[in-house]
């Protein structure tokens, strides 16, 4: 643009999630939502999965607003009086939709604000535990819109909207339970009208082993649904254990599998493994997830193919397996030396004890927290620190893949007792092997 306008000089970069605005500006969270919904300002990017992206300009607007209300101003005629200062934002749906790579025919810039209204009456009705007309609002969302549009552009900001504030606080896990099922019945149920496959490639489509988030890979069904495609959705935590007797009966030409999370990542990594072993070249394994969104370093280390960074590219690039426009090739996983894949096998093998011990560390330095939560602080933080040893990245411990990534500091949980627990359980002689990994995991905490 070339015209100075107020702002026009701080870097637009979408960088910054919610809680840090939140906590730059001094601004609850609960309010950036309401002044987004209700006056449009901020207009945040989003993230494939739906969660808020601010950039440093966001934050000097929210900034200059705070100033203008402490001054004696209406959040509204700050709003209107920043309106005459500034040009439009562009962040259309349309926009939107093309940074998530939407295809034109699928997105038209009418349903923005209609949409918005929706998610706003979604947000609503949820929170009020409120079925009949969380379901009408669904439903209305999908007769008007294409699924992509709704799945996109409502059904994951709401769900992302609602889990910031459980993390936050904010509001029960009640709700965003009631929420998580909300969405699946309804995506279920829309599944079960669709018509019949009429093209000749069949899918297998579900969470890796231990990994219970499915609303990515669900919606991703939806999506190759709806281009003709034969689906078979397992859903949650798919089983290695017998999985390829499974695949013999089924006969899929691609299976996909996601990972939300550091400590399932592993898991998507030995499925990977089996199944090219067995199947060669018969089969093709797809993997994704958010864990590739928030720690890209992963890409290319796990056997088979990637799915690509948003579902719609996920979509496409599935579609073009199964039609034979894309013949990539499955790579194999990035080799680790000897002595870290020994130490590895050891943590695997004594994982739920060292998880154990993790969380009476925890609880040790912070008596007041619950043993549920701190069993699954624990299990975080171990799975995240196996997964940098078994792909031998330590720094993916710093990485917003490991969601207790700054717990260890927070509670300031003793080094010394961290490498005597590994130590009691992995042995002396692995420990060599392991500093790097400690050294990584102290970095990320603070």
């Amino acid at each position: 643009m070339s015209a100075e306008y107020p702002f026009s000089d701080v870097e637009d970069e979408p960088l910054l999630n919610i809680k840090a605005v939140s906590h730059a500006t001094g601004i609850e969270s609960v309010t950036l939502r309401a002044w987004e919904r209700r006056y449009g300002v901020p207009m945040p990017n989003r993230t494939t999965q739906g969660y808020r992206l601010y950039s440093k300009r966001d934050v000097a607007i929210l900034n200059w607003l705070k100033a203008r209300i402490e001054e004696g101003l209406t959040i509204k005629r700050a709003v209107d009086l920043l309106q005459n200062q500034i040009p439009q934002r562009a962040d259309t749906i349309a926009e939107q939709a093309a940074a998530a790579e939407v295809a034109p025919t699928e997105s038209t810039i009418d349903s923005a604000a209609s949409l918005t209204d929706l998610a706003s009456s979604l947000m609503d009705s949820v929170h009020r535990f409120d079925t009949v007309k969380a379901q009408q609002v669904i439903k209305q969302a999908f007769v008007l819109y294409p699924v992509e549009d709704v799945c996109l552009h409502m059904l994951l900001p709401v769900m992302a909207d609602i889990g910031e504030e459980w993390q936050t606080g904010q509001t029960s896990l009640q709700v965003e339970h009631f929420t998580t099922h909300m969405v699946r019945q309804q995506l279920l149920a829309l599944g079960a009208t669709m018509p019949s496959p009429w093209r000749p490639g069949r899918v297998v489509a579900g969470c890796a082993p231990e990994d219970w988030h499915e609303m990515g890979i669900l919606m991703l069904s939806l999506f190759l649904r709806r281009r003709g495609w034969e689906v078979i959705f397992l859903g949650q935590a798919v089983g290695l254990n017998r999985l390829v007797d499974s695949l013999d009966m089924i006969k899929p030409d691609v299976l996909m599998l996601s990972s939300g999370y550091l400590n399932t990542v592993i898991n998507l990594l030995g499925v990977g493994e089996t199944i090219i072993e067995a199947r060669g070249d018969s089969v093709w394994f797809v993997y994704g997830g958010t864990v590739f969104e928030h720690a890209p370093q992963l890409v290319g280390q796990l056997p088979g193919v990637f799915a690509g960074e948003s579902l719609l590219e996920a979509r496409d690039r599935i579609d073009a397996l199964l039609s034979g426009s894309w013949q990539p090739e499955q790579r194999a996983h990035t080799q680790i030396p000897p002595a870290l894949f020994e130490a590895f096998t050891t943590m695997k093998a004594v994982e739920l004890t060292l998880t154990d011990g993790m969380s009476g560390l925890l609880m040790q330095t912070a008596p007041d927290m619950p043993p549920d939560e701190a069993t699954q602080q624990a299990r975080y933080i171990i799975g995240a620190f196996m997964a940098a040893v078994r792909f031998n990245l330590p720094t993916l411990q710093n990485s917003e893949a490991n969601i207790a990534r700054h717990l260890i500091v927070q509670l300031d949980v003793p080094r010394g007792s961290v490498e005597d627990l590994l130590k009691y359980y992995l042995g002396t002689h692995n420990m060599a092997q392991l500093h790097p990994f400690i050294d990584a995991l102290f970095a990320a905490a603070e």
